[in-house]
């Protein structure tokens, strides 16, 4: 386990590290090529506990070692070449056409060189080489303890991991997906560009998807793909940007430079320092510097994720085709009706099923579920039936239902209940969002959403009303987005106008925030976030209403609840979470009868405030205090009315 952990430490995270100094701080073809490795190191598989991809890494790392050997060779060689010639320094001369196409190549003389330019021009290749060979001796070593343990314990570790099925947690899955959504919305705003806008598309739309309470089906591995071939290419054509001779082509203050986001980082000419051997970074936005960074990182987490996927799709079709096997065999061996006729089942599936049960709110706990030992099965006519029998599932113990801990249970239940009544009330968050949109960003687009929360806070079901508007008010938000994201662009005035004759366009809220532009667009998408959600909660809500007579009548015929075997199970499975939820609906009715007696404080407070807030006293100011103290009367003389 050491030895794996240290090989993954290694390979993952000293080698990319190591390659990326020498792309970051050095511009020619050897350091191109270091950046195509890079783009490769996550489609390598990395060290596991079988031999299965030790064979991939190793030719990895010996490509790597042969390109840092050719790329050291050849300094040394050059650096012979110079010496031979006799006189050292003449040749190549610095900034004439040979010396920038060999600077170009890597080549370069260090007659006067300042020592730190020494090391990067030439010791980032030995770094390099160096780093490639701990990595290989350490992944030889690694291979051969592995073989020698596989030829051993061959028998015995097959039996191992059959038994020790470990499927992925839910919640590193979420944080996967949360992480590759603000990857990719900050590799859209950071800098905006027309590249970079395919990323904020993108976005913009998987959000909205999963706001609509859809998946991600398979085919958004197909999706994925595309965006990591793009993000590479992304990454590939920044790079190449940053080489001599082609600022010189595509002016970093061009309108086509600045349009498409070729952000010039390095000053490549020699017009500055008089020297190619001088790396001279230019003083831009620190925007700019991470985005490249950024898009990096979301590269590699699409290659990690699809292949994560593949392989998760691969392990589930063998895994099924062996259950497959089993249980045919269990069936001509013995009766369904008989205990040993039990399907042996995956421990996920019963699970999942067990969980679409636990979404019931009518429920309750058992009183002492520490004296029931009974377990559910599946029998093979797909029946749940109550077996006291403990071996009826394979697997490992902790994925058995049986073994489910009631106390983490009811914890987990409690969590969902809170989670559940936050987005219930989510529509109030919206509404705030909604105002404080029109007040952060003021113009006469955001004034129409502080009219929008206004007519909807006044209306008797505010609730329903929030959530049958949801799309339209996503919609608009999204609109907003996009002007935003147009005005973000890097373009000048003369291009694309603020003001248009009379018409002052930022008070439509078309404003320019120049290096700023990342700011609005994040701030505003997380007030979109908040509209996203009451969507999500507006679909599920209306889809529970059309589909719950079927789905209860489909869920109960699925399990054959009511003509089990035995009764206990329809008690058991009835009970699922509503200690949980009881507790929480107990805790909503006293919070609701504290806010419906004492509610009246609160507004008075706010009505006086607002009344005789000011220096001076104003006409509307006076209706504040006449409700303020009318509300006052009618609640001192008889509570029942004013509620």
């Amino acid at each position: 386990m050491v030895n794996s952990l240290l090989c993954s430490c290694l390979f993952r995270v000293v080698l990319p590290l190591v390659l990326l100094i020498a792309v970051i701080f050095r511009f020619n073809f050897f350091s191109f090529l270091y950046l195509l490795l890079l783009l490769l190191a996550p489609i390598v598989p990395g060290p596991t506990l079988t031999s299965n991809g030790l064979g991939h890494i190793s030719r990895y790392l010996k490509v790597i070692l042969g390109l840092s050997t050719l790329s050291c060779l050849s300094h040394v060689v050059f650096q012979a070449v110079l010496l031979s010639l006799g006189d050292y320094g003449k040749f190549p001369v610095q900034c004439t056409r040979d010396g920038r196409l060999l600077a170009l190549i890597g080549l370069h003389g260090f007659d006067g060189i300042q020592p730190l330019d020494a090391l990067r021009l030439m010791g980032l290749d030995f770094v390099v080489l160096l780093t490639t060979v701990g990595v290989l001796v350490t992944s030889e070593k690694f291979s051969e303890v592995i073989l020698s343990q596989e030829k051993e314990h061959s028998e015995k570790h097959k039996l191992f991991f059959r038994k020790k099925k470990r499927f992925p947690s839910e919640f590193l899955a979420v944080v996967r997906e949360l992480v590759f959504l603000v990857l990719l919305a900050g590799a859209g705003i950071l800098h905006p560009s027309l590249i970079s806008s395919s990323y904020f598309l993108l976005f913009l739309s998987i959000a909205t998807w999963l706001a609509c309470n859809q998946k991600l089906g398979h085919t958004f591995i197909l999706v994925r793909t595309v965006l990591a071939i793009y993000c590479a290419s992304n990454i590939i054509v920044l790079y190449l940007y940053q080489l001599d001779y082609a600022q010189k082509l595509i002016h970093p203050k061009s309108k086509g430079a600045r349009l498409l986001g070729l952000l010039g980082l390095v000053d490549s000419s020699c017009g500055t320092s008089g020297d190619s051997r001088t790396i001279i970074f230019r003083p831009e936005h620190w925007t700019v510097y991470i985005q490249p960074l950024v898009l990096l990182g979301l590269y590699w987490l699409l290659c990690f994720l699809i292949r994560y996927k593949l392989h998760a799709d691969v392990k589930e079709e063998l895994e099924g085709s062996a259950e497959h096997a089993v249980a045919k065999g269990d069936t001509k061996q013995s009766s369904p009706q008989s205990p040993s006729g039990m399907l042996r089942c995956r421990p996920r599936n019963v699970q999942e099923g067990f969980q679409v049960l636990l979404e019931d709110d009518n429920g309750t706990y058992p009183e002492d579920p520490s004296q029931s030992k009974d377990i559910f099965a599946m029998d093979m006519n797909g029946s749940v039936i109550l077996s006291t029998d403990g071996n009826t599932f394979d697997g490992d113990s902790d994925d058995e239902v049986s073994s489910i801990d009631i106390t983490k249970s009811l914890y987990f239940s409690l969590f969902t209940c809170l989670f559940r009544l936050v987005k219930k009330g989510s529509y109030i968050g919206t509404l705030i969002i909604m105002m404080t949109w029109s007040i952060t960003y003021h113009s006469w687009l955001t004034f129409i959403l502080l009219l929008w929360s206004c007519v909807v806070w006044m209306l008797p079901n505010s609730r329903q009303a929030c959530l049958r508007t949801s799309p339209f008010f996503v919609a608009y938000a999204e609109s907003l987005l996009l002007l935003q994201y147009i005005y973000g662009l890097n373009l000048r005035d003369c291009e694309l106008p603020d003001k248009i004759e009379t018409v002052n366009l930022e008070q439509l809220g078309l404003m320019k925030y120049y290096e700023l532009s990342y700011q609005p667009l994040a701030v505003k998408i997380m007030y979109t976030i908040v509209f996203w959600v009451t969507l999500r909660q507006f679909v599920e809500e209306k889809r529970l209403e059309a589909n719950r007579d079927i789905s209860e009548r489909v869920m109960m015929e699925r399990y054959n609840v009511f003509n089990c075997r035995y009764p206990a199970l329809h008690h058991r499975l009835s009970v699922a979470t509503s200690k949980g939820g009881l507790y929480v609906r107990r805790l909503g009715v006293i919070v609701k009868n504290l806010l419906v007696k004492y509610w009246i404080c609160v507004v008075t407070c706010m009505l006086m405030v607002i009344s005789l807030g000011g220096e001076k006293v104003v006409m509307y100011r006076i209706p504040y205090m006449f409700l303020c103290l009318f509300f006052i009367l009618v609640f001192q003389v008889k509570s029942e009315v004013y509620i």
